[in-house]
């Protein structure tokens, strides 16, 4: 009698595994003793081959949902009198999170600086959020990432900005979202403008502010150094400063275009200086308030000197100041002088360190 003792089958679905939702499972599964082959059942998922012990199975959306599932792994039904063996394994779905985040200031100039708001969250109260992964999109700048919950980003440059997050839970399941064209950065204006002319004369202190800011200006302040401002509605006034010789200016712009952006420049501004001089051939000392004393006058004028003589040379008044005059009396004297024709003689020196020397006449009327 020949007696044939067949071997056990055995079979092994493998220990117990615990995935993220949204993922498929690979199956290891394993078999042997008088089995042959195995395959899967269970799940209303899908198997990649249901006759392979190492598959992958995709579970439907009411099984992530309902948090676990199980399979199993059977054997063929062996020759002889020993049955199939089977085996099960339960999977466990770990809840991916909800991902939702915010910005205060969508739109702004440069540098603009917004805060990010995380607001991600895991259905299962037990899971958490433990990582944070932002791209701010602006590949300019050095810190384009942080891994902040709530982070801040300042963006320098003017361009529109795609941002985007991933978070990852305490089972390390990850959620990814990105916004495109999150951010809008506005272009900054360019605020120029020429002065002419510059230096401007003293004797026409008078100057023309000639815009030259880019086109998307709507708003021109002019603060022209001297105390006085411009009509912001007015990209090219003009301004008449003090006749004050040897001033310069600081004179600024400031332009703001429709979306709110700003700008400055600046500008020195030079009324240069003359010189001028007039003196008159004749006057009336008679006390009438008009035309009573002999001077000269002008502009540019740093030192001065007038002598006036009697037809016979004589020094009847001497002054070293523009401002003094002669009232017809020689040498400070109670009387005024005679009618008569009187020489005078200038010697000064302008502001350009040049020195003048002039000589004349001047008719004393009674």
């Amino acid at each position: 009698v020949h007696v044939t003792v067949n071997s056990v089958p055995t079979v092994n679905a493998g220990s117990v595994k615990s995935v993220c939702s949204g993922n498929p499972v690979q199956l290891s599964g394993s078999f042997g003793g008088s089995a042959i082959s195995a395959s899967w059942s269970g799940g209303q998922g899908t198997f990649e081959d249901k006759n392979n012990v190492v598959t992958l199975y995709t579970p439907t959306a009411a099984e992530y949902a309902s948090g676990t599932v199980t399979l199993t792994l059977t054997t063929n039904d062996p020759d002889g009198p020993c049955a199939f063996a089977s085996s099960d394994v339960v999977l466990n779905f770990y809840k991916s999170p909800n991902i939702k985040y915010t910005v205060d200031r969508k739109e702004g100039c440069p540098v603009h600086c917004v805060n990010f708001s995380d607001s991600s969250f895991i259905s299962d109260p037990a899971d958490f959020i433990e990582k944070w992964s932002w791209n701010f999109g602006d590949p300019s700048s050095s810190t384009n990432t942080s891994g902040l919950q709530n982070p801040e980003h300042c963006y320098s440059t003017t361009g529109t900005y795609d941002v985007s997050l991933k978070v990852t839970s305490n089972h390390g399941c990850t959620s990814s979202l990105k916004t495109p064209r999150m951010i809008r950065v506005f272009a900054i204006p360019v605020a120029e403008f020429t002065p002419t002319p510059n230096p401007a004369s003293v004797l026409d202190p008078r100057v023309t502010f000639i815009n030259g800011s880019s086109t998307d200006v709507v708003y021109w302040s002019y603060h022209f150094g001297d105390g006085d401002s411009g009509d912001a509605t007015v990209p090219n006034p003009v301004h008449l400063y003090p006749a004050i010789a040897s001033m310069i200016y600081t004179a600024t712009l400031d332009v703001k275009n429709a979306d709110g952006c700003v700008n400055r420049i600046e500008h020195t501004i030079e009324i240069g200086p003359e010189f001028t001089f007039y003196i008159p051939n004749a006057f009336t000392p008679d006390g009438d308030g008009v035309n009573d004393f002999f001077f000269g006058k002008g502009i540019g004028i740093v030192q001065y000197d007038l002598s006036i003589f009697d037809r016979w040379g004589n020094l009847i008044f001497h002054s070293d100041k523009l401002e003094d005059a002669w009232n017809g009396k020689a040498n400070n004297g109670d009387e005024i002088a005679q009618q008569d024709v009187f020489v005078w003689k200038v010697t000064l020196k302008d502001v350009f360190d040049k020195k003048h020397h002039y000589i004349g006449t001047v008719t004393l009327v009674k």
